[in-house]
């Protein structure tokens, strides 16, 4: 990477690419499968308690720059919407086959696009609020 480039972009590191997301994804679906070994059984976590390790230990690395990198892509909205839904459909316990926008409204979380969207808005405000 050029220094150009490094003041660019504000970092040393690189601008998100295919292999970053693969990695995301991949440590994300790593997460949601310790928090299904937590919530299987009959005595695992409540729905409640699933959705709120979801939140906190699931999309903060899946969603980690996004409001650097997210431009409305497909590719990765697919590949993040395949880490939402296997996690909705172990919050909820529903079967892989049951439409994701059921659990999605059950669980009371976003679809990717919009809660991408509103992360980049949110640090859009930040920036332009500041003094």
């Amino acid at each position: 990477m050029a220094q150009s480039d490094r003041w660019a972009y504000g970092s040393t590191e690189r601008p998100a690419s295919a292999t970053t997301s693969k990695l995301k994804t991949a440590s994300a679906m790593r997460a949601i499968g310790a928090i299904q070994r937590l919530a299987n059984g009959e005595i695992g976590l409540s729905s409640k308690a699933v959705r709120q390790l979801y939140n906190t230990c699931v999309l903060p690395v899946s969603d980690f720059g996004a409001e650097i990198w997210w431009n409305n892509q497909k590719g990765y909205a697919r590949k993040l919407e395949t880490v939402q839904n296997s996690a909705l459909w172990k919050m909820q316990g529903a079967f892989r086959t049951t439409p994701t926008l059921a659990p999605q409204a059950e669980a009371a979380l976003p679809p990717v696009h919009v809660r991408l969207r509103h992360a980049q808005r949110k640090c859009a405000i930040e920036i332009l609020t500041m003094p």
